[in-house]
């Protein structure tokens, strides 16, 4: 180890000190970042109020189209704009 920080020169002690510097930051930042990706919720959090805002806004959306079929899975396309809402939404705050 010697024969390394002399092949370094005056300032291998401070190489060596900055290293483990560079290498504790780069650990403590990744490790923020995988804590901060796996306790975010998951899902928008929204009020009782702005759910009632998408719910109706996927409700008028559905009911607006003009549907001369009958079999039609009007609620899988009700469940899917309110999904498609709540993503929009959440991207605008």
């Amino acid at each position: 180890m010697n024969e390394f920080l002399d092949s370094l020169g005056p300032f291998g002690g401070a190489f060596v000190v900055f290293s483990l510097c560079v290498l504790w930051s780069t650990c403590k930042y990744i490790f923020e970042e995988i804590k901060d990706y796996l306790t975010r919720p998951r899902y928008p959090v929204y009020s009782q109020e702005e759910l009632e805002v998408i719910y109706e806004e996927a409700r008028e959306f559905v009911h607006s189209k003009h549907r001369p079929w009958h079999y039609d899975d009007g609620f899988a396309e009700y469940c899917w704009i309110v999904h498609e809402l709540g993503k929009d939404r959440n991207y605008l705050k």
